[in-house]
């Protein structure tokens, strides 16, 4: 990412990466979200070269390529989501080198003229600005198809940019047609629908509720909001106007004990906004997701850690967590075996486990261990 290099790691169910402020922390979710792109938009990216291990129902796949350096001038706020207009113009980059490897089985290979080879037949004439993992996201190899649709599932939990914003203009017709549409909790995992959206349909189709497993989701969410902030009472949806006065939208609303009105989403603190986010996405996340969270301690007050972080590890089987964060409450409530120490020496970012540094004792010792560490104190070197 920008000249940066990461050296080789390996990301476990759960991880803390901790470091100090510019050690490279947050280029490693780029460099994650940048694969993404690669694989799902066809994002062409100069200069770039990844190569990436990982598992789909249990087969290894790996996956390399590089661009060449190309002539797009890139945004330093780049996200899989954002598109360049003026960029699309310009000559992109074209891959150069792109091999896929299953199961140590080499599946696909591409060299600099763009030749191309897909278990043993030659293709020519794809575009060479595009990976072919997105070229063939339509493919009947299913080994090679599903590499996109798993990329997809990586997700990046940004809660603190969207606290008090009612996300979308839904009208109130299609709301009913979202709620015919996505009549399972399955349905409703997978889709690509935003977080508040996703707890609409959980907590206001009757339909689905008389569905066990359903009901379980919107009760154990109320649940776990609740056990932080046991002041509250319930949770539900309620409707607003829009500005056309037409419109109705659904905004979520708060019943505290004591107090006869309900609070209105733009009146709930963002702490407790951002905490129901949290919690709802980890419920309603597709399985297998990959979830990446930048400076944990800034969509969260102090007091929803702790809790938080335990619903976390409690999601553990079906999720993996890249998280970030340099806060000593967020270090401190997470198990020290979960830590990996960034560090960086001139461009080149490394990540190394706990157990490397014997860390072990009580959180408090570990933590003080950490602090002491010459690797954290002085991690970016020259």
């Amino acid at each position: 990412v920008n000249g940066w290099q990461l050296s080789p790691v390996k990301f476990d169910d759960l991880n803390l990466l901790v470091g100090v402020s510019g050690v490279g922390k947050t280029q490693i979710l780029k460099a994650i979200r940048q694969v993404q792109a690669i694989a799902v938009n066809g994002i062409a990216l100069t200069g770039r070269y990844w190569k990436i291990r990982f598992l789909i129902d249990e087969n290894e796949y790996l996956w390399e390529g590089k661009f060449d350096k190309g002539s797009i001038e890139e945004s330093s706020s780049f996200s899989p989501e954002q598109y360049d207009i003026e960029a699309e113009l310009k000559e992109k980059p074209r891959i150069i080198e792109e091999n896929l490897s299953i199961n140590n089985t080499k599946i696909i290979t591409r060299d600099k003229d763009n030749n191309i080879n897909v278990r043993d037949k030659e293709y020519s004439g794809l575009a060479n600005s595009e990976s072919i993992v997105y070229l063939m996201r339509n493919s009947k190899d299913l080994a090679i198809s599903s590499i996109r649709e798993s990329f997809k599932k990586i997700i990046l939990n940004d809660q603190a940019n969207s606290i008090h914003q009612i996300h979308k203009l839904w009208i109130f017709s299609n709301l009913d047609l979202l709620k015919k549409q996505f009549n399972s909790l399955d349905k409703i995992k997978n889709s690509s629908l935003d977080t508040l959206v996703k707890l609409f349909l959980v907590f206001e189709n009757p339909e689905l509720l008389k569905n066990p497993e359903l009901f379980n989701i919107s009760k154990n969410i109320k649940d776990n909001f609740q056990s932080i902030f046991n002041q509250v009472e319930n949770i539900k949806f309620d409707w607003i106007k829009g500005d056309s006065g037409e419109e109705k939208l659904p905004i979520v609303t708060l019943k505290e004990k004591d107090i006869n009105n309900w609070v209105k989403q733009n009146n709930i603190s963002s702490g407790m906004f951002r905490t129901l986010m949290h919690i709802a996405e980890l419920y309603l996340l597709p399985d297998h997701s990959v979830v990446l969270i930048d400076e944990f301690e800034n969509s969260l007050g102090v007091n929803c850690l702790s809790q938080v972080t335990e619903s976390i590890l409690n999601q553990g089987e079906n999720q993996q967590f890249i998280i970030t964060s340099h806060h000593p409450y967020v270090i401190n409530n997470i198990d020290f075996e979960y830590w990996k120490i960034v560090t960086r020496k001139g461009n080149i970012v490394k990540i190394r486990n706990s157990s490397e540094f014997n860390l072990g004792g009580s959180k408090h010792t570990a933590f003080t261990k950490l602090m002491n560490l010459e690797e954290y104190e002085h991690g970016v070197q020259s």
